[in-house]
């Protein structure tokens, strides 16, 4: 089936740097919203983001010497490198997790089912109160702060998760295994504030968790 050792010995090379350029790990992948491509985050409202244009660009060229290096099934095979590039280094990290990690290594965070919900309680006081979903997969316990911060910023955007950090940081401590949804709830003076919210809801929230020596931003 193989027709070019070495164009297929390439191909593999370039598809596992892409791989290892793309691993969501100590800290989390499309962390600001804008164009991706394959998951890949290509342009911000900063510009367009290097690392990823390298990446979909080593992508491209992986593919096309696979397809140059073998003499059928050539969809399949291309179909089924993209998969392993998506979906190989989230299992990879998973493993890693579930296995050697410790401390806020082995902290897994579904930023997905996270949300933060803002309310006046009177003129000048914003209650925010946020479900954070948390997990620790390592067998000892593991404490750490947790702060916010906002994924996607325009000038004139309000400010809204970043809010919570007027407390921050907000200390957590998960059991081995445990898995938790972490409520944090705060008072804001926003008497200092211009243009503050009065009531909102947002999900999707980024945090950033701190062991002391490391931090991590999710």
């Amino acid at each position: 089936m193989i027709k070019n050792g070495y164009f297929f010995a390439i191909a593999i090379v370039l598809l596992l740097i892409c791989m290892v350029l793309t691993v969501p790990f100590p800290d989390a992948l499309n962390t600001e919203r804008g164009v991706s491509v394959l998951n890949v985050l290509i342009q911000t409202n900063n510009g367009y983001q290097k690392d990823g244009i390298l990446t979909v660009l080593l992508l491209i060229a992986s593919l096309c010497f696979l397809v140059k290096a073998v003499k059928r099934h050539q969809v399949i095979l291309v179909i089924s490198a993209i998969i392993c590039f998506i979906f190989v280094p989230s299992i990879l990290v998973n493993v890693y997790q579930y296995t050697l990690a410790k401390g806020i290594d082995a902290i897994s965070y579904d930023v997905d089912k996270s949300d933060c919900r803002f309310k006046m309680v009177d003129d000048f006081t914003l209650k925010g109160a946020c479900r954070l979903p948390l997990q620790n997969l390592s067998s000892e316990d593991v404490t750490f702060n947790i702060e916010f911060y906002e994924n996607y910023w325009y000038e004139d955007d309000v400010r809204m998760v970043s809010l919570m950090n007027e407390s921050a940081p907000y200390e957590v401590t998960l059991r081995g295994k445990q898995k938790k949804w972490v409520r944090v709830e705060t008072l804001i003076d926003v008497s200092q504030i211009e243009n503050h919210i009065e009531n909102g809801t947002v999900s999707g929230v980024h945090i950033i968790i701190d062991g002391g020596v490391q931090k991590r931003k999710l």
